[in-house]
């Protein structure tokens, strides 16, 4: 029982100094040092506005059309004759040359057969004169001296007075002289001439082919000069001005060439709501049905600032403040390009952050400016308030 007790008083001596100890320790230990929290901002590049006068430039793209471009379709029927085998698409051809022949043997002698028909009505008519009109005889004679079925037919004598004119006229004379000419003009008709220097783009016919009358042979262009036809917003066209300049560029080429506008049409298409421009262009490599984008420069101008157009969040733009604080600054955007975008309402000096992704309206950032810029106020001229002037 002795020895029971005893173990007792020893276990609970080692819990007391243990206890002890244990708040010894704990006494001495120190409290950790409390660490501030570190905040890291981001780092955004700026671009400073700086206003001026940019042109407003209108993109446009089309297809050239030659100037003068004629399809040519047969008025009388016949072979066509071997002598046309230079009738082919791709030759030049200089103002009067000979494009085509159509055999007119039957035409040609038809007319022959009137004209000498008209010779012995003539001859019948100046018996006559001799007697009625012994005035006017000389100048018959001499008409009908003058007179060969090979030649064009000349001009009738001119009359003394109307009882003659009527005269002549029962005579049927005038009658079977204007026939004869439009047998002419017939004629004239089974050889096609060029009218301009060109080149032929389009050739249906081969010599020996049997020819009707209204057939397309082939058509014929003016190689020199091109229009472009484009179609332009209606809230566009105000700005635009015959004889304004215009870049163009073959997207497939890479063809460069300067235009001008040269017409504006006033009918508007109904579904588009568009109105067509047709610009005028010429130069070395310029091409019959040939593709062109490019800027019309306008004689008008706004007062704004080009950006990329990365930057612009519809109408809006991330700016950075005087205290280095992200903020969001509407902006009126005048034109839109693939990569650039024109805006004003944004004074000179302010700061435009050069990125959009994680960036956000109150954020606090450092900028690598090395001088902070004090935004300046907008100029108050009306150029200014109105964001467009005309020049």
């Amino acid at each position: 029982m002795k020895k029971k007790g005893r173990s007792i008083l020893i276990v609970a001596a080692v819990l007391v100094v243990s206890f002890v100890l244990m708040g010894s320790l704990a006494a001495m230990r120190q409290a950790p040092e409390r660490r501030a929290v570190s905040v890291n901002k981001q780092r955004v590049s700026t671009i400073l506005v700086e206003n001026s006068d940019i042109p407003v430039s209108i993109a446009v793209y089309g297809s050239t059309s030659a100037v003068e471009k004629v399809n040519i379709f047969a008025e009388v029927n016949g072979v066509l004759e071997t002598s046309s085998s230079n009738f082919l698409a791709g030759n030049a051809f200089k103002k009067g040359d000979v494009l085509l022949d159509i055999n007119n043997d039957e035409a040609e002698a038809s007319l022959k057969s009137i004209k000498s028909s008209f010779l012995t009505q003539l001859t019948s008519l100046l018996v006559e004169l001799k007697f009625e009109y012994p005035e006017s005889y000389d100048a018959w004679a001499k008409y009908i001296n003058d007179y060969k079925v090979e030649k064009p037919m000349a001009e009738l004598p001119e009359v003394k007075d109307e009882k003659e004119k009527l005269f002549i006229t029962s005579q049927g004379v005038y009658d079977s002289y204007y026939s004869i000419l439009s047998q002419e003009i017939r004629l004239s008709k089974y050889q096609v001439t060029a009218d301009f220097d060109g080149i032929l783009t389009e050739s249906n016919v081969k010599p020996g082919m049997l020819i009707m009358s209204g057939q397309k042979l082939g058509t014929y262009v003016k190689d020199d000069l091109y229009d472009v036809e484009a179609s332009i917003k209606l809230t566009d066209v105000d700005l635009i001005a015959i004889g304004d300049k215009v870049d163009l560029v073959s997207p497939v080429t890479g063809l460069e060439v300067t235009g001008e506008v040269d017409r504006i049409n006033s009918t508007i298409d109904k579904m588009t709501q568009t109105v067509a421009v047709y610009i005028r262009v010429s130069g070395e490599g310029v091409k019959d049905n040939m593709f062109f984008e490019g800027n019309i420069n306008t004689s008008t101008s706004n007062y704004a600032t080009k950006i990329s157009r990365k930057l612009l969040q519809v109408d809006y733009v991330y700016t950075v403040d005087s205290t280095n604080t992200i903020c969001i600054s509407p902006v009126e955007v005048y034109q839109k390009y693939d990569d650039k975008a024109v805006i004003g309402g944004l004074a000179d000096g302010i700061r435009i952050a050069d990125r959009t992704s994680g960036i956000y309206e109150g954020l606090e950032v450092i900028t690598d400016d090395d001088v902070q810029v004090k935004p300046q106020k907008m100029p108050t001229d009306t150029a200014s308030e109105n964001g467009m002037k005309r020049k």
